[in-house]
């Protein structure tokens, strides 16, 4: 019995991490990079539901409450790429990445473009160079940016890699480095996943997780 409560624990919390990666992307989308705290209360008031964005904010006009902006819709694609190879295929991901998109006939080069109502520069950057330029995958990672989406999308690959944290490093860094060429954002994604990793397995978020960690 003691096992079977333990594994349906451990599942609840898989679960837990996949949704949590969705849920907070939707939750920010009605008010993102809207960094004027004073402002935002005026507006929003206190945060606890989906919402529709306010017009000239952004994603006004094309997204509305619950819905996922550009980088839910990449965690969203690489969720899919893990449940039907049951494994990180990088490649996959990249094919469908660009499929869905990159080849958005919305996308025109501006921030402004593409069905989500407002694009991020690191995406914008990899049209430019994998659409407009027709560059092979590893010449179109930037060598540097501030993105915290291969951190974000750590957290489904600790879903799938949980039980082993050599694999799991491995993978996250594998993905990141798809990302960007930012050595920082590598580490920050992989010291973010083995957290929720810990967590998934049952680990305490206490002063002793980081020797278990390492």
């Amino acid at each position: 019995m003691g096992e079977a409560v333990d594994l349906d624990a451990t599942i609840d919390r898989v679960a837990g991490a996949v949704l949590g990666v969705f849920i907070g992307d939707a939750l920010g989308m009605g008010v993102h990079w809207q960094y004027d705290l004073d402002k935002l209360e005026a507006d929003r008031g206190y945060v606890r539901d989906y919402l529709t964005p306010l017009p000239r904010t952004y994603h006004a006009g094309h997204l509305t409450a619950g819905q996922l902006e550009v980088q839910g819709a990449c965690s969203k694609l690489l969720l899919q790429s893990l449940a039907e190879n049951n494994r990180l295929d990088q490649d996959d991901y990249l094919s469908r990445f660009e499929a869905v998109v990159l080849r958005d006939p919305s996308m025109n080069g501006t921030r402004q473009g593409g069905r989500y109502g407002w694009t991020d520069k690191v995406i914008l950057d990899f049209w430019k160079k994998r659409v407009q330029a027709g560059l092979p995958w590893e010449q179109c990672v930037p060598p540097r940016n501030d993105t915290p989406d291969g951190a974000v999308r750590g957290a489904l690959l600790a879903a799938r890699y949980h039980k082993s944290p050599y694999e799991l490093c491995v993978q996250v860094n594998t993905h990141a480095k798809a990302q960007t060429g930012d050595s920082s954002i590598h580490q920050h994604s992989v010291g973010f996943a083995l957290l929720v990793a810990g967590v998934i397995e049952g680990q305490p978020l206490d002063s002793e997780l980081g020797h278990k960690l390492y």
